[in-house]
């Protein structure tokens, strides 16, 4: 029963491993549009307050974006413009699926031995209980890496915005 729990701890572990460190670039205005355009990002204005958004354009006066929430109280849900005098910095996230394979894969592993050893448990013991328990373990254990996994993919990178 301990390798179980151990076996189910093994993808939190590495979704904290597979988190890389958010970097940080200072860019100016014309730069912007290699590491920026079509992704999304949370864009920091100069009365410190933050818009999330996705990246449509960028222009040379100002961000052609699609706003993602109406939590701002100037910039509501749907496409918009935000002036480049307003704009601090932002900070850009770019998805990968390195962390979804991975945590899949090691949950898949162990729900297959969690569920193997619980399955043993369970004909040992003649337990409908634990048989129960070793098939959400084989079903659990891909869905829960695949979550871990998810959590960790992407990389985050914070742009602060250099005068022309």
């Amino acid at each position: 029963m301990k390798h179980t729990l151990a076996l189910f701890t093994l993808p939190v572990l590495l979704t904290s491993a597979l988190q890389a460190a958010p970097s940080t670039v200072s860019l100016k205005w014309n730069e912007l549009g290699a590491v920026a355009s079509g992704r999304q990002a949370i864009v920091q204005l100069q009365d410190r307050s933050s818009v999330r958004v996705t990246i449509r354009s960028i222009e040379t006066a100002a961000l052609a974006v699609t706003v993602a929430d109406d939590l701002h109280p100037r910039y509501k849900r749907g496409p918009a413009t935000i002036p480049r005098e307003e704009i601090v910095g932002m900070e850009v996230r770019r998805r990968g699926k390195r962390g979804r394979v991975i945590g899949t894969t090691v949950g898949a592993a162990a729900g297959f031995f969690g569920g193997v050893g619980l399955a043993r448990a369970a004909v040992n013991h003649n337990s409908a209980a634990v048989a129960w328990a070793a098939v959400a373990a084989l079903a659990g254990g891909p869905v829960l890496g695949y979550v871990f996994g998810s959590r960790s993919d992407g990389k985050n990178t914070t742009i602060i915005l250099l005068p022309d």
